[in-house]
């Protein structure tokens, strides 16, 4: 892959997705959450960059890690819909934010499209299952 990867939660999907990039050659990977103990597993596992969400800002600390530029890729690996609207802020322009973490039914998220548009941001979905 050769790029920076966020992924924004260190649960055992987001751990998965660090391991995941790790194996496919992610140049620079950051991590996310609001967990101590989950902030702690990403650093053993191997993040480059880990970020406490509850002590600082995700959106600038991401930023200011990629030299202002924003990461290429950017994972949500938790269900929590203010989460994806940060992803969405630290993607680079013409980067990608895939939900990996499903939200609650009936969530939603505020997006301004022209930031989708005049970014040339690409947003994916992704689910680990088909439903029968």
């Amino acid at each position: 892959m050769g790029k920076p990867v966020t992924i924004i939660g260190a649960g055992p999907i987001g751990l998965m997705h660090l391991m995941l990039s790790k194996e496919v050659g992610a140049t620079q990977i950051i991590v996310g959450d609001v967990s101590e103990p989950r902030i702690k597993m990403a650093e053993k596992m191997g993040a480059d960059f880990v970020i406490d969400a509850n002590a600082e800002n995700p959106v600038a600390k991401v930023m200011k890690l990629t030299g202002g530029i924003g990461a290429d890729i950017v994972i949500t690996a938790v269900g929590v819909p203010s989460v994806i609207e940060q992803a969405i802020r630290m993607v680079r322009r013409g980067g990608m934010v895939n939900i990996f973490g499903g939200c609650p039914v009936g969530s939603t998220v505020t997006i301004d499209p022209n930031v989708i548009h005049y970014n040339e941001l690409t947003l994916t979905g992704s689910f680990s299952t088909t439903h029968l």
